[in-house]
C-alpha cells in the first residue's frame, strides 16, 4: 500500500495507522498553506502600498501669476426672426408607403379597410431613440 501519511520523529519515518493522526496531520498541513497563501498576500499589499508612497506624486495645480486679458467689446448681432423650420424632407413618399402598406395588410378585412383614411401625419414628441437617428 502507497505510504502518503509519514510522521518524521528522532527515531525515524513510522507509518500514520489511525485516522486521528492522518486528520491531524492533513489539517496542520492544510494550515500551514493557508498561512503561507495569506502571509505572502499580505507580503504583495504591502508592497504595492510603498510603490505608491514612493513612485506616485500629486500633480499640484501652477498659479496663474499673468492677469488675463481685459475681454473685449464685441457688438451683439441683429436679433433673427424665429420662423417655423421647414420640413427638411418631403414626406410625401414616406406617407404614400406607409398608407400602401396598411391597405395591403388589412384588404383582407372589409370592416376595417373600408373606413380607413389617412387624415394627417405628425412626428411624435416623446419618439424612442430609434427614431430620433434620422
Amino acid at each position: 500500500m502507497y505510504r502518503f501519511f509519514l510522521d518524521a520523529n528522532p527515531d525515524g519515518l513510522r507509518e500514520l495507522t489511525t485516522v486521528g493522526e492522518k486528520l491531524s496531520t492533513g489539517f496542520t498541513v492544510m494550515a500551514l498553506g493557508l498561512a503561507t497563501v495569506f502571509a505572502v498576500l499580505a507580503l504583495l499589499m504591502i508592497v504595492l502600498y510603498l510603490f505608491r508612497i514612493i513612485f506616485y506624486r500629486e500633480k499640484k495645480p501652477e498659479p496663474k501669476t499673468t492677469p488675463a486679458p481685459a475681454p473685449k467689446h464685441i457688438e451683439a448681432p441683429a436679433p433673427v426672426k424665429a420662423e417655423p423650420e421647414a420640413p427638411k424632407s418631403d414626406d410625401g413618399a414616406l406617407i404614400a408607403a406607409i398608407s400602401a402598406a396598411i391597405a395591403a395588410y388589412t384588404s383582407g378585412d372589409e370592416a376595417f379597410a373600408s373606413g380607413f383614411r389617412v387624415v394627417s401625419f405628425r412626428r411624435a414628441e416623446h419618439a424612442s431613440p430609434w427614431n430620433k437617428s434620422k
